[in-house]
């Protein structure tokens, strides 16, 4: 199996302290979110922090870590936010 291309959004705190937007990640077939959080923790000592609290959304829909991601699905990865 050929590894699969997902977009990686990130947003507030997220962006700031990894110091981008966006990236891309290649991922086994049948990756969900969990395993993309795992591999992302890995990677960005923020994610590994704040991962309690991240929600994620798989092209603009929330879904749970145990959600499957297809090849070029978009993953927002979101902090908690407060409102005022």
């Amino acid at each position: 199996m050929s590894p699969m291309r997902i977009n990686i959004h990130y947003f507030a705190v997220l962006a700031d302290r990894i110091g981008r937007t966006t990236e891309t990640l290649n991922m086994a077939e049948d990756t969900t979110v969990a395993t993309i959080l795992d591999e992302l923790a890995a990677q960005h000592d923020i994610i590994r922090i704040m991962r309690p609290s991240l929600a994620a959304a798989v092209d603009n829909a929330y879904v749970p870590p145990q959600h499957k991601v297809h090849e070029g699905d978009t993953v927002s990865i979101i902090p908690p936010v407060s409102g005022g």
